[in-house]
């Protein structure tokens, strides 16, 4: 279990933030480049130190991957409360607030497993709601069947979070007037957007079938 969990925090949490400070790198290229030189040219005495910096430096990108999913996971709640205000109010019946509702949905919430299960659950009625999918998953965690329904979890947070590093840089490269730039991260935004979406109807998609074959 210790091992599985190390893995999926390296795979998931730690390439995630690697990956955005990468972007940010590219993004602010010569900022981040003055700011580490002038650092060291006013701390010389780091130099002997720069292996030491380096470790310190991993669990500070691991924490940042963790910050970098809680953005993704306040995107869902921010979209699942304007959903619900909408419907409680009747104000998907207006056309320019029915589109502003679906491209919140294609940014937000596309790539998250609930859409996945929800879209399962009204063309084939697999479960009664999304709790009821989430109780299967424990019930196969119980009986170590998991495995492979998780791989595919684990690929879906991984992309969802290559997805929002690559949405978040996309927008500080057009916000600078880096177009070209822009441009080629908005494409890796988007194919990152559909693997995360694909991985997401497979886990889905994994967990019917196993929890088919358990009970």
């Amino acid at each position: 279990m210790t091992a599985r969990f190390t893995l999926r925090d390296f795979l998931v949490y730690f390439s995630s933030g690697s990956f955005f400070v990468l972007l940010m790198d590219v993004v602010y290229f010569d900022l981040i480049l003055k700011i580490v030189s002038d650092f060291f040219k006013n701390y010389e005495f780091l130099d002997g130190f720069a292996t030491l910096l380096g470790i310190i430096l991993v669990p500070l990108v691991y924490i940042l991957g963790h910050i970098l999913h809680g953005v993704g996971f306040l995107s869902l709640k921010v979209y699942k409360e304007f959903h619900e205000f909408l419907n409680k109010n009747r104000l998907r019946r207006f056309r320019l607030i029915e589109w502003m509702r679906i491209i919140l949905h294609f940014f937000m919430y596309r790539v998250k497993v609930v859409n996945a299960v929800i879209k399962e659950i009204n063309e084939n009625g697999t479960w009664n709601n999304v709790e009821h999918f989430w109780e299967d998953c424990a019930r196969l965690q119980i009986k170590d069947d998991f495995d492979s329904a998780n791989y595919w979890y684990a690929l879906n947070d991984l992309f969802k979070s290559i997805y929002t590093a690559s949405l978040i840089a996309s927008i500080l490269s057009f916000y600078n007037d880096k177009w070209i730039l822009g441009s080629i991260l908005s494409g890796l935004m988007f194919l990152s957007q559909y693997r995360a979406v694909q991985f997401g109807d497979s886990f889905v998609k994994t967990v019917r079938r196993l929890a088919n074959v358990s009970s």
